[in-house]
């Protein structure tokens, strides 16, 4: 797919950066330019395969606001439903979504609540209703975003709710403890996208995803 989707909301912002959206992108997803265009025109893609899109994601914030004012401002009919452990994030981005008025357009479920702020206990606490959760919901998606805690499980079960067609990304796809993951997928995935990033271990950051079809 190609990766020049138009980006939107522009503004210069003099701070430091970790991601090149930063200081771009009015509310920048904790992403790469790169990857946040390769959703765009897989959202583009998958909207003109189906009427309606159900999508899901794990790991909720910024891209939550930003991908679904993509879709909104596109006239695309959607439902994204986000995943939420952490209270003082989930907080924040409930005011992010009643700012941009997204009600209608956004479900978002806190779940295995905790105030726990380090990243690396949070992997060892009790995640399954977190984890489990959009079962529940009783439908298939179309694309669903791995970019929380407990990714290689999530990954499981994200193979046994996508809808035929659908693709499930990885977000931080080089850190080796997911890579379990991708024998649920057709033929393991691709990686499609390689940055070098001061923030992840080795100094490369990828974007990998997987279908089942």
């Amino acid at each position: 797919m190609e990766t020049n989707a138009k980006l939107d909301d522009v503004q210069e912002i003099n701070k430091p950066r970790v991601y090149d959206s930063e200081g771009i992108l009015s509310v920048p997803p904790a992403m790469w330019i790169n990857e946040i265009c390769y959703i765009k025109n897989v959202l583009l893609e998958l909207s003109r395969k189906n009427d309606f899109l159900n999508i899901l994601e794990w790991g909720s914030g910024n891209s939550t606001i930003h991908f679904s004012k993509f879709l909104k401002e596109r006239m695309i009919g959607f439902k994204w439903v986000a995943m939420e452990h952490f209270l003082p994030w989930y907080n924040e981005v409930v005011d992010l979504i009643k700012e941009h008025d997204f009600g209608a357009n956004v479900e978002y479920f806190l779940k295995n609540p905790t105030d726990e702020p380090d990243k690396v206990i949070q992997e060892t606490l009790n995640l399954s209703e977190y984890i489990n959760f959009p079962v529940l919901l009783n439908r298939k998606f179309n694309l669903i975003i791995v970019d929380g805690r407990k990714r290689q499980e999530c990954l499981k079960l994200a193979s046994t709710i996508l809808a035929p067609g659908g693709i499930v990304i990885l977000h931080d796809a080089e850190r080796p403890e997911y890579h379990d993951g991708f024998r649920f997928y057709l033929h393991g995935g691709d990686f499609v996208i390689s940055n070098i990033s001061p923030v992840s271990r080795g100094g490369i950051q990828k974007l990998w995803i997987g279908g089942i079809d």
